[in-house]
């Protein structure tokens, strides 16, 4: 592509995105239609086409990583710097969940597929992430793996936030869970999104946690001591040959502890937000049903 044509394309794609941010608030329905769902489709995801089609684009030796984890439990963060050290090391990261949302939330059902699973899982190239919820990679044993959970009364707390208020409707499916939530009260929202948050966490731990291959390290740990976390995934993950990468990550990341403010998308960055946030019955209730999975991850009731 000649300088010329690339200038064109960067200032064509800068006044897509100023036209979108002025819009998405006010007419989330015309920024998905002619903002996220083309963009999608023709602009983005281009490796994660290549694995479907059973094409490798990676020259990479190393053993790919995996990075599980639940929606509200700093996910976006701690991707973005395993996605940073994977790419320093050479592996392309994928996302296939950012594209199934975007483009079609029916494209999901290919978690599901076992031939698809098996051709768009490489053991050695890439950079998986962010997953969140468990899904059947074949050979998993096989792929270096992090997981990252948060206590689950808190992620209920801060999903409810986030969907009434805060998150891009990036989808149709978004745009109905809002109107429910925004007709809820906070107890009543956490209380019907318990049960699947339950299966959630029970999945990731009769799948995930415990294996050899698999880091598992909580939320709370990162937010009390970011430096020594991210030590233990470099260690893990075998993502050391750039040390200087590793030091602007710690030097870079002034974890942000959030506003307080609802529409916010880091609204508060800090454990044990739920007990300020919901009525003692509701807490009674949400204790209950998630006592076995949190004794199990070390959290106290």
């Amino acid at each position: 592509m000649s300088d010329l044509k690339k200038n064109v394309v960067n200032s064509l794609d800068r006044a897509h995105r100023k036209i979108n941010d002025k819009i998405k608030g006010r007419w989330p329905k015309v920024s998905l239609y002619f903002y996220t769902k083309p963009r999608a489709k023709w602009l983005y995801y281009k490796n994660e086409r290549a694995l479907m089609k059973g094409m490798d684009v990676s020259t990479s030796d190393h053993q790919s990583v995996v990075f599980f984890s639940v929606h509200k439990a700093a996910t976006m963060y701690v991707n973005s710097v395993l996605s940073k050290l994977s790419q320093a090391h050479g592996l392309l990261p994928i996302d296939y969940s950012g594209w199934f949302s975007s483009a079609n939330s029916k494209m999901y059902e290919h978690y599901n597929d076992p031939e698809f699973m098996k051709t768009a899982f490489r053991p050695k190239g890439y950079y998986y992430g962010a997953l969140h919820q468990y899904r059947k990679i074949p050979s998993l044993e096989r792929f270096k793996t992090v997981i990252v959970l948060r206590d689950p009364r808190d992620v209920l707390v801060s999903h409810y936030y986030s969907v009434a208020f805060s998150h891009a409707m990036i989808n149709k499916g978004l745009m109905e869970k809002r109107k429910k939530a925004l007709e809820q009260t906070i107890d009543e929202y956490v209380l019907d999104l318990a049960p699947e948050m339950l299966q959630t966490y029970t999945e990731h731990v009769e799948h995930v946690i415990g294996k050899e291959n698999v880091l598992f390290l909580t939320y709370e740990e990162m937010i009390k001591d970011l430096e020594s976390w991210l030590r233990k995934i470099v260690a893990h993950t075998g993502l050391k040959e750039h040390p200087e990468v590793v030091q602007e990550i710690v030097e870079r990341s002034k974890f942000n502890k959030g506003t307080g403010e609802k529409k916010d998308h880091v609204r508060a960055a800090k454990a044990g937000d739920h007990a300020e946030k919901l009525k003692p019955d509701t807490i009674a209730q949400l204790n209950i049903l998630f006592e076995p999975v949190m004794k199990y991850l070390g959290y106290p009731i």
